[in-house]
């Protein structure tokens, strides 16, 4: 449910957007929309059954 949401809300700020004259009104909807996505990212990543390997990063 969480998902259909989330998917639902990026398609909403992204209509908007792409009406939108004024650009604080712009900006926000930019910032609600990288919530989204956000969000988007990381019910993927917490998917059961989703194995992901992080490569290691050299510290230096």
């Amino acid at each position: 449910m969480k998902e259909f949401v989330t998917q639902t809300n990026i398609e909403r700020f992204e209509n908007l957007l792409a009406s939108e004259t004024d650009a604080c009104k712009a900006t926000t909807l930019r910032g609600l929309l990288a919530v989204e996505k956000a969000k988007a990212v990381a019910a993927r990543r917490s998917e059961p059954g989703d194995i992901r390997v992080i490569p290691a990063v050299p510290v230096v």
